[in-house]
């Protein structure tokens, strides 16, 4: 596979639990602050922001790749783009969790 394939492979992972946290969130209707509703309000911030990342890593990638000429430098860039797009969200997520915002 090739690596703007799979940054794409990413980023349909993220919209899939984004799309599956917001029909369990339809399916479940919450009354209450219950423990699933956290958990579901939990994936569906973390499901979104990374998916957010993801697309300006993508849009990064294709800029170096493409404008710059360089595949080597946006190779590299795949590491990094690993570690914002999964890491940011979910320091995000697990601090409004443990701050009761979600």
């Amino acid at each position: 596979r090739t690596t703007p394939r799979k940054l794409l492979v990413y980023l349909s992972v993220t919209d899939l639990l984004s799309a599956v946290s917001y029909a369990y969130g339809v399916w479940r209707a919450f009354l209450t602050d219950s423990v699933d509703c956290v958990v579901q309000g939990a994936i569906s911030t973390f499901a979104n922001t990374s998916s957010f990342f993801w697309t300006v890593a993508i849009a990064l990638y294709l800029y170096v790749f493409i404008v710059r000429s360089n595949q080597r430098v946006a190779d590299s860039l795949v590491l990094l783009f690993h570690l914002v797009s999964w890491g940011v969200p979910l320091i995000i997520t697990v601090t409004a969790v443990s701050l009761q915002k979600i």
